[in-house]
């Protein structure tokens, strides 16, 4: 793919991501030292493991998705029917055979993801209230971008009432520690311990428990949406 959040290059523990197709015949000079190097380079990790492996998108898939209703505009659809003409104007064998010709049922084919797609990560509770207004799901989704965790289906995005309600950011180590003082000082009990749980993977029958295991993690804490959305501890 391509965009601010892609990297051509890049590097977790000892996986190299090389994001060019083009075989090392056909490398220019400058792009075969690149190649090189960046062996050279990733052979210093061998033996490293990654720390989290994806199972979720990231938050930020929200604001994307909030752009769906645009999609569904009368602008778009017919900006983007018109594009495609010009292609197939260009290009005819571009046209799928099994269309027979029929340009107008490829094009509905081919817009034809959008509405379900919206159906399918888009809060079916928020849809009186937003409806295809594009902005209205993107201020929302801003609004609450630090609050926000994995729906009920593959990249749909939900607001996690408990941590918006303390008005403190789901990836915040902070919230663990504020939890953590729920429970020592014997406020909103359930609230706290199910916080805890739902972003560590952990489970302590005491607050002392919790926090002696805090205290000596909370400087190698990172929190991470793709490793699916909690705590982790870094290895010295």
């Amino acid at each position: 793919m391509k965009g601010p959040d892609c990297a051509a290059i890049s590097r977790q523990a000892n996986c190299l991501h090389w994001g060019f197709s083009v075989p090392p015949s056909q490398m220019t000079d400058s792009a075969s030292r690149l190649f090189v190097n960046a062996i050279c380079y990733i052979h210093k990790f061998d033996g490293s493991q990654p720390l989290v492996r994806v199972s979720a998108s990231p938050r930020e898939w929200a604001l994307r998705n909030a752009k769906l209703p645009e999609l569904l505009s009368d602008r778009y659809q017919e900006m983007k029917s018109r594009h495609i003409r010009s292609e197939l104007e260009v290009s005819p064998g571009l046209l799928p055979e099994r269309y027979k010709g029929d340009i107008d049922a490829y094009i509905v084919d081919q817009l034809g993801w959008i509405q379900p797609e919206k159906d399918r990560v888009l809060p079916a509770a928020l849809r009186d209230r937003f409806g295809n207004n594009e902005n209205g799901w993107k201020d929302y989704y801003r609004q609450n971008l630090e609050y926000l965790r994995p729906g009920d289906v593959p990249g749909a995005f939900e607001v996690d009432s408990d941590v918006a309600g303390l008005k403190i950011s789901n990836r915040d180590v902070k919230l663990l520690d504020h939890c953590i003082g729920l429970l020592e000082s014997e406020q909103d009990i359930e609230l706290a311990d199910r916080v805890l749980q739902r972003y560590t993977g952990m489970t302590f029958p005491t607050a002392k428990e919790w926090r002696a295991w805090f205290n000596m993690h909370k400087g190698q804490m990172f929190f991470s949406d793709a490793g699916g959305y909690q705590f982790r501890i870094q290895p010295h």
